[in-house]
């Protein structure tokens, strides 16, 4: 079997993350949070900077600029964030 490399996992992770934020009407339909998995969103932060840290990001691409995040956030938040959607 194959070795899967942690930073392809934590890419993985981190966008199913920034889907569930995304996505919020199906969560609070439900009954949830829009926070589901505050720990998973702190673990993928590292990792969703290492890799793009340094891209290029631009409007209408797949990440835009970092937007500003409430210092009281939630990890999902802070994740959704730098990867340029904005944070209510």
């Amino acid at each position: 079997m194959p070795v899967v490399p942690a930073s392809i996992i934590g890419l993985i992770r981190a966008e199913f993350l920034v889907l569930l934020l995304d996505r919020p009407v199906r969560a609070t339909a439900i009954g949830h949070p829009r926070d589901l998995v505050p720990d998973l969103a702190k673990s993928a932060l590292p990792v969703v900077r290492g890799i793009y840290g340094s891209l290029p990001r631009t409007l209408g691409g797949s990440f835009a600029p970092p937007q500003p995040v409430p210092h009281d956030a939630s990890a999902l938040g802070h994740l959704v964030g730098y990867l340029g959607r904005t944070v209510n």
